[in-house]
């Protein structure tokens, strides 16, 4: 499932961007500044996530330098390559 949310006025999002179903992707929108996101396709970054949550967490007393965290689970393959394992993740972003 998709998350998405708002901070500071910039839209935050986690979720597939396509119809398919295979470009997942971690992203800000909706801001004055250049909109950003995960790589395209590129499995050491996103591999199969399943988006839980996401919070807006303050870093020390500044309240400026708050962190945005993305929870997610993902599939991941074990070291011999043939099994994929469920790991639960997190993401954090710095605005």
């Amino acid at each position: 499932p998709p998350f998405q949310f708002f901070s500071d006025e910039e839209l935050f999002s986690g979720m597939y961007i396509d119809f398919m179903g295979t470009d997942a992707a971690i992203f800000r929108s909706l801001t004055r500044r250049n909109a950003v996101r995960t790589d395209q396709h590129n499995s050491k970054w996103l591999s199969e996530p399943i988006f839980v949550d996401a919070h807006v967490i303050p870093d020390g007393t500044d309240p400026n330098d708050a962190k945005i965290y993305f929870f997610f689970k993902e599939r991941l393959t074990d070291n011999s390559g043939s099994t994929k394992q469920i790991h639960s993740m997190i993401a954090r972003i710095c605005p």
